[in-house]
């Protein structure tokens, strides 16, 4: 199965100098662990180096078209190209894209269900990326949770959507 993995806060903004917006949410890593522990996780470059380690309990996968040191495995190519490399190397494993934005944008049409966060809060940044309207259009809702807000944590929607439009 191929998923996609990302949060976003009230403006749209995932990124912020190279980091998220509203900061460590232990919450959050929660979630994000839960959700990609024993997947593959696909990401981007800037992602990978934002992450600054390898990704543990996981199979990280780095698109670059340059090698990539302490990744599992480097791929470049169109996005089926890519999916299929990794298929191929790990057949059966599920595929989590993890970001970043350009990420996001090229995989998101190829994704069978995407994890959403929503930070129900405004934050500055300066890396945007939404697809709560694509999610409502093309994918159904099959479960949702709220963590509301508390001294050391803004309030969190989370959703789970399932495609339906093949």
């Amino acid at each position: 199965m191929i998923q996609m993995i990302y949060a976003t806060c009230l403006n749209h903004f995932i990124g912020v100098n190279g980091g998220l917006p509203w900061g460590h949410v232990k919450s959050d890593m929660a979630w994000f662990q839960k959700h990609t522990t024993e997947k593959v996780v696909l990401m981007g470059r800037k992602t990978w180096e934002s992450i600054g380690r390898k990704l543990p309990n996981r199979i990280n996968v780095v698109i670059s078209s340059k090698e990539i040191e302490g990744a599992d495995l480097t791929v470049a190519g169109q996005p089926e190209d890519v999916i299929a490399t990794i298929q191929s190397k790990y057949p059966g494993k599920d595929i989590m894209i993890v970001g970043g934005m350009q990420v996001y944008v090229q995989y998101v049409m190829l994704c069978d269900r995407i994890y959403s966060t929503l930070i129900q809060q405004e934050y500055e940044g300066d890396v945007m990326f939404s697809c709560r309207l694509l999610c409502q259009q093309a994918y159904k809702l099959i479960e949702s949770s709220h963590l509301p807000e508390s001294e050391d944590t803004p309030g969190i929607l989370y959703e789970i959507y399932q495609k339906i439009i093949q």
